[in-house]
């Protein structure tokens, strides 16, 4: 992590930027939408929750995960996902 915030060097075997590893680098973890048309967000939030994200998020004004904590969150949707038979892909060569 200091390599390539102090140095700018990138570790290509590093998923600090990318994949699990760079959910919410640079995003913060906020949970938000502006738009009215995205169906039921409760919906969306209470599967957070169910994945890990404390509850507080379902009535706060501008729910927030936390940069810290939601690498384990999508950790805990990967799983879920695979547990229900899905697949996940990582390094798609497009």
């Amino acid at each position: 992590m200091r390599a390539i915030n102090q140095f700018h060097i990138v570790n290509g075997d590093s998923n600090y930027c990318f994949g699990e590893g760079g959910t919410g680098t640079y995003c913060d973890g906020k949970l938000y939408t502006r738009s009215l048309k995205c169906g039921n967000v409760r919906r969306v939030f209470e599967n957070f929750v169910f994945h890990g994200v404390t509850e507080q998020n379902l009535v706060y004004s501008h729910p927030h995960i936390g940069t810290n904590k939601l690498p384990k969150i999508v950790e805990n949707i990967r799983k879920t996902v695979l547990k229900y038979g899905g697949e996940i892909h990582f390094e798609i060569s497009w």
